[in-house]
């Protein structure tokens, strides 16, 4: 049989966050969720709770929804235009669609597909998850328990968290909108981005820049640390580092002119650096106990790929306007 992952990939975005908007305008008390989703999202991402109990937050949106099944039935009667036309000219009897999104939302457009159903197990008036959520390796071991001895000829999805069920399938496709291309030659576009942003010389005079930068940041932090405490020493060194970085990362690295516009830029692009050192510095020293010279050193290797990243298209992305001096 064929496979195919949902949103993203036979449909056209992602249908779970859409049903959410649509409930959203018509019954504004749903938004009463909003805050447990975002605390929720926070202990998501902090690893102190499961995928799966995120979701289960997610959905208790549900529970101001006082009629669900006539949601779901007009939410797809507008939405169901987005099912991506090239679906329809290779669909087969015996396809098989399989979601990380609930099957009470995938449920009423599959049947009109004719398709079958495997997706995550989700309580439509309360929001409660029976189960794991159908992502990643559950995609596979839901497949194996629903088919077992059954093989997968081609499988198609927009996501690298189904790299497991590429693994089982004869053929493995990613969709990009109406593009599709094999799996590996997909792997082969990421690797070559990769390439094209980092093995360059743009990179290494940015990596060059940033030497001279941190050995700044270094010596003066040691100096102010003589009068202050070490930490917020760090902060004075990095006050004079930044504004090095500003000139060396224009004339040097990216070959723009000075201007104030783009040092506003600069300085915000440096803020997710910044709190990545200072909070590796704080943590070295006051927490590990390690010398203010390690503890300055050792931060500037984690931020730097991802400040370069920042400013390459952000602070310094090329304009056809011509910049002005201001």
């Amino acid at each position: 049989m064929n496979v195919y992952d949902f949103d993203g990939t036979i449909y056209d975005g992602d249908s779970t966050k859409d049903f959410w908007r649509f409930c959203l305008k018509r019954h504004p008390k749903s938004a009463l969720a909003i805050v447990s989703v975002l605390f929720g999202l926070l202990l998501y991402l902090f690893g102190i709770i499961s995928k799966t109990k995120f979701k289960q937050r997610f959905y208790s949106f549900l529970r101001h929804i006082p009629d669900v099944d006539g949601e779901l039935s007009d939410f797809w009667q507008q939405h169901e235009t987005k099912i991506q036309k090239w679906y329809f000219a290779q669909k087969k009897d015996d396809d098989l669609i399989i979601s990380a999104s609930p099957v009470f939302l995938l449920k009423p457009i599959c049947e009109k597909l004719g398709v079958r159903l495997i997706a995550s197990e989700v309580d439509k008036h309360s929001g409660e998850c029976y189960g794991e959520n159908c992502h990643g390796d559950e995609k596979v071991k839901r497949f194996y328990a629903e088919f077992p001895g059954i093989s997968v000829n081609e499988f198609y999805s927009d996501s690298q968290s189904d790299d497991p069920f590429v693994q089982i399938a004869s053929a493995a496709y990613w969709v990009d909108g109406e593009s599709i291309v094999t799996w590996d030659e997909k792997k082969i576009g990421i690797i070559r981005k990769v390439k094209d942003v980092f093995l360059t010389p743009q990179f290494f005079l940015f990596v060059f820049q940033g030497a001279v930068c941190t050995a700044v940041c270094i010596v003066i932090s040691l100096l102010f640390s003589r009068y202050v405490n070490p930490t917020l020493a760090y902060i004075g060194g990095y006050a004079v580092a930044i504004l090095l970085g500003y000139i060396l990362n224009s004339y040097l690295v990216f070959k723009m002119p000075l201007a104030f516009s783009r040092l506003g830029k600069f300085l915000i692009s440096y803020i997710p650096n910044f709190l990545i050192l200072f909070g590796i510095v704080a943590l070295s020293l006051n927490v590990l106990a390690l010398p203010s010279i390690v503890a300055y050193t050792l931060a500037p290797a984690i931020g730097v790929p991802l400040t370069f990243l920042i400013l390459k298209f952000f602070a310094f992305r090329k304009n056809k306007a011509k910049d002005n001096m201001k």
